[in-house]
């Protein structure tokens, strides 16, 4: 209570309890019980005294004096004993303010008649009975001051009577100093007994307030445990049940008689509460301390439940511990729902498998396990090969569905102690716990391989796909589980590397290998703004005449540390990087602004990557070279790879139309090579096509298997109206063959390397007569 109710009790303690507050006003009405007790101490010391005070004026009082002493003496005593009777036995009608106020002025009238007899009937003469009379008053003022303490009025109106009186008597003593000291005496204990009576009051007032918190308590939990779904429970100092309700015995199965008297421990125990919960409840029922919330299982007839505890300790009024009261919470559908959440956060949905999060918890686990126990342990990272194509071709569903089927495969073919899941996507995980030797993982990975390889039935399509696995070993390859998943990252990027469908183990060269290629990736993203890129031409000239009819762009890169970065070095991280469309725009802009400065019938050769085509703005880019050079689009030949058609996507071929469309020339580079087949020549209107190095090599060698292929790709290149370039023509035997074959262009060092824009331009400049003869 702060400052607002302090001036409340202060009002109330004045007034007799005529505050506005009706909880007040009773608490003030409690106080009269314990003037009731305390008025007998006051009754017996004022008789006590009556004796002394006679024995002191007997002598020099008259009768009739003392007599009326007696009289007025007897009478207030006589009307406090009433009023003290009738409030004990409950007789009084009267409220606490006038039963304070009667009171008040029974004290007030006694006070006056102790001060007036003490002061007029002893002798002047006797100055031992001046003292002695002087002791006396102090000794009431003391009575009272302790006795009137729950009526605060009464005790300020009898104490300030008697104190008037002893200072008077101080004073006809002769000695200021005892009436200075009677008046500070009695003015102290006046409020002092102020005091105190308030503080009875804030008890009263508190005792009241929680009695009547208890009962609201006692009556909401009666209605909680009649409609509520929870229990209520109490337990007395044994530890015993008591007060059992019917829904709680229910709960276990029981009647109340059956299990009232019970200890709360033998109860659960009998439910099959599990051991870590029942020696929880054991130690705070045992050390008398609260808990809350506390989480347990218990079987019952229905199966497992769960529940949550909580209760604290109760105490009587003297502080005794007598037993504790709880709660019992039905907490089961919710703690269902939060494994069925827990197990949807660590398996994945589709496929049942561990998720990534669980798959990385248990590989801290197994790593752990492997430093303690010194075993061995490896973590396997599969991809599937092709997946994507079913996904893209057949749908979602179809692919989830082989999904579920992979996922089925490799708890076929993976032991008890294995942990596979899935990570993502099409990318797989396993986890092996302990493993024998190294050769017994290579044994499981390729059967993994063989297995996930098999053809499958996903309603009414059989599906070809095959898996790429890299492994990392534990501790061999790494201690720490996220270093085992980057290394076996890296095997597995090996894995697709080497021609997918096989499996690869971690090697330290992976790592230094890696590291190279990220060192390249942050030195390549500032090379375009430092300078540090250019272009040089290599010329394509006509088989028969080595007339220069185009030059094709070559990227370099010249870094002030790295020397120069061979193009099939950068140009992959380049890719992996998403900087390819960047540097190839400025490959575009700077080779158009370059063939402006050529001969008309030169054409410039511009390569573009797979990645380029997965920017959306290409053909913008490409029209915006073309416009700011001024470069008539006929000029321009593009040179893309087959493995833009691996890709399967329409938005390719729609780009590639368009660009054909507005006279762009476009060339099928390094036919021939991985997903090389003739059913390529008819997916859009090559102007070129450029046959690989290899076959143009192994031609000028008479090998009959390279001069048929590139037989055939000039007869239908010529049935299509497309020229045939052949690359990497190094010797006059293979010019001779390639021109016998009828490959009417050719590129290769037999007749420039590449070449400055500068000397490219210089060399253009030149004659024909002298280009033939310098190629010569």
């Amino acid at each position: 209570m702060q400052r607002t109710s302090d001036r409340t009790f202060n009002l109330a303690v004045v007034l007799g309890g005529k505050a506005r507050n009706p909880e007040l006003t009773r608490a003030c009405a409690a106080l009269l019980s314990g003037f009731a007790d305390r008025a007998g101490v006051l009754l017996l010391g004022q008789m006590l005294a009556a004796v002394i005070a006679m024995k002191i004026c007997w002598k020099a009082a008259a009768p009739i004096e003392l007599i009326g002493f007696g009289v007025a003496l007897l009478t207030c005593l006589t009307l406090l004993n009433r009023m003290k009777s009738a409030i004990e036995q409950g007789l009084t009608r009267l409220s606490f303010a006038q039963t304070q106020w009667r009171v008040t002025l029974i004290c007030l009238a006694s006070g006056v008649t102790w001060s007036s007899a003490l002061l007029m009937l002893a002798s002047p003469h006797d100055l031992a009975g001046r003292y002695l009379s002087y002791t006396l008053l102090t000794a009431l003022i003391s009575v009272s001051a302790m006795s009137l303490s729950p009526l605060p009025l009464a005790a300020i109106a009898q104490i300030a009577a008697l104190g008037v009186g002893g200072a008077l008597l101080g004073w006809e003593i002769g000695s200021i100093d005892l009436a200075l000291i009677m008046a500070i005496f009695s003015t102290g204990m006046a409020i002092s007994a102020y005091f105190s009576g308030r503080r009875m009051l804030r008890r009263c007032y508190g005792e009241r307030r929680l009695a009547e918190q208890n009962e609201v308590v006692r009556l909401l939990l009666k209605e909680f445990e009649s409609n509520g779904g929870d229990l209520l429970w109490e337990v007395n100092a044994q530890r015993q049940l008591e007060n059992v309700s019917p829904r709680f015995a229910a709960f276990f199965g029981r009647t109340p008689e059956e299990i009232e008297g019970q200890t709360l421990f033998a109860v659960l125990r009998r439910a099959g509460i599990s051991n870590n919960g029942a020696m929880t409840v054991g130690e705070s029922l045992r050390e008398q301390v609260s808990f809350r919330n506390l989480l347990v299982s218990i079987r019952v007839e229905n199966g497992e439940r769960w529940c949550q505890l909580s209760a604290s300790p109760r105490y009587n009024d003297e502080q005794t511990f007598i037993g504790f009261r709880g709660v019992l919470s039905d907490v089961t559908k919710e703690q269902l729902s939060a494994h069925k959440i827990s197990h949807m956060a660590r398996y994945d949905a589709l496929t049942g498998l561990p998720n990534r999060a669980h798959i990385h918890e248990s590989l801290q686990e197994t790593v752990l396990a492997c430093q303690r126990d010194r075993q061995i342990a490896a973590f396997m990272l599969i991809d599937l090969d092709r997946f994507k194509l079913v996904n893209d071709s057949l749908g979602h569903p179809v692919g989830d569905k082989l999904l579920e089927q992979v996922a089925a495969r490799l708890n076929e073919v993976l032991g008890p102690h294995d942990l596979p899941g899935r990570l993502g996507g099409d990318e797989f995980a396993v986890l092996l716990r302990d493993v024998p030797d190294i050769a017994s993982v290579n044994e499981l990975a390729d059967r993994i391989i063989a297995t996930l390889s098999h053809p499958y039935q996903v309603d009414e399509h059989t599906l070809f796909i095959g898996a790429s696995v890299g492994s990392a070993i534990c501790p061999k390859d790494g201690h720490i589980a996220d270093k085992l998943v980057r290394n076996a990252d890296l095997a597995l990027y090996k894995a697709k590397e080497d021609g997918r469908g096989i499996h690869r183990r971690y090697e330290p060269a992976l790592y230094a290998r890696a590291e190279e290629r990220r060192n390249i990736e942050i030195a390549l993203r500032d090379a375009l703004e430092r300078g540090e890129l250019s272009l040089e031409y290599q010329p394509i000239v006509a088989s028969k005449d080595k007339r220069i009819i185009a030059c094709e762009a070559l990227l370099r890169w010249r870094h002030p540390t790295l020397g120069l970065v061979p193009p099939d070095v950068f140009i992959p991280v380049a890719e992996d990087a998403r900087l390819i469309s960047r540097i190839g725009e400025w490959v575009m802009r700077t080779a158009c602004m370059e063939a402006v400065n050529w001969p008309q019938q030169v054409h410039v050769a511009v390569n573009l990557s797979v990645e380029q085509f997965l920017d959306p703005h290409l053909f913008e880019t490409i029209i915006s070279a073309l416009s700011h050079s001024g470069l008539d689009p006929s000029r321009l030949e593009l040179e893309i790879t087959e493995s833009v058609f691996i890709k399967e996507r329409c938005d390719v071929l729609a780009t590639l139309d368009k660009l054909i469309n507005i006279g762009i020339r476009v060339a099928l580079d390094d036919f021939g090579t991985s997903y090389s087949s003739l059913g390529f020549l008819g997916r859009t209107k090559f102007s070129t096509i450029k046959i690989d190095r290899r076959y143009v090599r192994d031609a000028g060698r008479q090998t009959r298997e390279s001069q048929a292929v590139i037989r055939a790709v000039v007869a239908m290149a010529e049935s299509l109206g497309m020229n045939i370039t052949a690359e990497g023509a190094e010797s006059d035997e293979e010019l001779a063959c390639i021109r016998e074959l009828g490959c009417d262009q050719a590129q290769g060092y037999l007749f420039s390397r590449p070449l400055t824009a500068q000397a490219m331009r210089q060399l253009l400049r030149e004659p024909w007569s002298e280009i033939l003869w310098s190629a010569a």
